[in-house]
């Protein structure tokens, strides 16, 4: 049969083969774009371009350590989502000005956490005990974007503590011509050759680093809450607490301050809390398994609420897993500023024996108007233990002094 065509029919045709066209190419750009576009981390420390350095991606100086301290990484940086208990799955770190398709050899990437909460290097000697994540005879950067985020999927995934610093190690016996992108001020790199164990020397330049990581499962929750809560009021700033274990032998016990009659939060499971940290409105006291707690730094004269939740956690195996209901809490108020105002003698027989008594005295109590310390005429300085340190205390200011 023959087929036949009509002018209207073949410009049909055409109008379709354009459209096809524009689908393909439609399709290969996005396939294009894809492979190019740089990924953003889970978790990062900085994405601030500052400045670019050849080290060790464009030097033969080829083996840098970083040593990053205990809660940099955020989901956004120095802000959002802090990084939590787990497996890092892929590591980011942020390219300089100048990138190349370079080929290395022996390229690796090891981490550790083997150095407490140290946050800068103390010499320029290399740490050890490092695992080795990613470590191919020979690597390509594949499409490196200036000034963006390269991503390199772990081959051996690293269990991340984000109580702990974490060193992030880069090397290669070759060179190339990519830079990174740093900033920072203080000792947190060594930087040498890749054969030695002591760096050429140490210096500022924290190579603005992230990483992807799944979460470890959670622990099992506690049954338990502990009970019988006491708490002290130390003095004008500090108020001490002691509270009965609970049943079960939770791993640990979370205890928060508030404000009194500020709504409390719930901790998150998985989530790890650091000391000094905040959870709502509140303030981490302590995160350890320890059933006593110092917390200073108060008001004078101020009521303030605690709350204590039992949890377990054990790091490397599952994240922390809160017992949200009935937690533990009680109310406590540090003392009133007291102390003395007017004079008072200082000497054998005075009303302190020295004068390292009376400042004890007035860091715990302050004064409550202006006062005189006045030497006795047989006042020995012998008696003083040095150097004698005159406190600054929340209950003086500038009418009581």
């Amino acid at each position: 049969m023959e087929n036949k065509y009509t002018k209207t029919s073949l410009q049909g045709i055409r109008n379709v083969n354009v459209v096809l066209a524009m689908i393909l190419f439609t399709v290969l750009s996005l396939m294009n774009s894809t492979k190019t576009m740089a990924q953003t981390p889970m978790f990062y420390n900085s994405f601030t371009v500052s400045s670019s350095n050849v080290f060790p991606l464009g030097s033969t100086t080829n083996k840098v350590q970083w040593i990053y301290g205990p809660t940099l990484f955020n989901s956004n940086g120095n802000s959002g989502t802090p990084a939590y208990y787990g497996s890092i799955t892929k590591i980011y770190f942020q390219l300089g000005s100048t990138v190349v398709a370079s080929t290395y050899t022996n390229f690796s990437i090891s981490l550790a956490q083997n150095v407490g909460t140290q946050s800068a290097w103390l010499n320029n000697t290399y740490a050890t005990g490092l695992t080795t994540s990613f470590g191919p005879t020979t690597y390509t950067l594949v499409n490196p974007l200036a000034n963006q985020w390269y991503g390199i999927q772990l081959t051996t995934p690293f269990s991340y503590d984000p109580t702990l610093s974490l060193i992030f190690e880069m090397k290669t016996n070759s060179t190339g011509g990519t830079q990174v992108n740093q900033q920072g001020s203080t000792n947190q790199r060594i930087y040498g050759v890749y054969d030695n164990s002591t760096g050429s020397a140490t210096g500022a330049g924290l190579v603005n680093f992230g990483f992807d990581e799944a979460p470890q499962p959670a622990c099992t929750t506690p049954t338990a809450q502990p009970t019988n809560l006491s708490l002290t009021a130390a003095s004008t700033t500090s108020i001490n607490g002691t509270f009965t274990g609970a049943s079960g032998n939770p791993t640990n016990y979370l205890v928060v301050r508030y404000l009194h009659n500020v709504a409390p939060t719930a901790p998150v499971n998985t989530t790890t809390y650091i000391v000094g940290g905040s959870l709502g409105a509140g303030t981490i006291i302590s995160t350890s398994n320890s059933t006593s707690f110092s917390s200073t730094g108060l008001s004078p004269g101020t009521q303030y609420d605690y709350y204590v939740y039992s949890f377990n956690f054990t790091s490397g195996n599952c994240s922390p897993a809160y017992l949200l209901t009935s937690p533990l809490n009680g109310t406590q108020s540090t003392l009133s500023c007291g102390g003395f105002s007017g004079i008072r003698s200082v000497g054998p027989t005075g009303f302190y024996a020295s004068l390292t008594a009376a400042m004890v005295d007035i860091a715990n109590n302050g004064i409550n108007g202006p006062a005189i310390l006045e030497l006795q005429s047989t006042y020995n300085s012998n008696v003083e233990t040095y150097p004698i340190n005159f406190p600054l205390n929340v209950c003086m200011g500038p009418v009581n002094k």
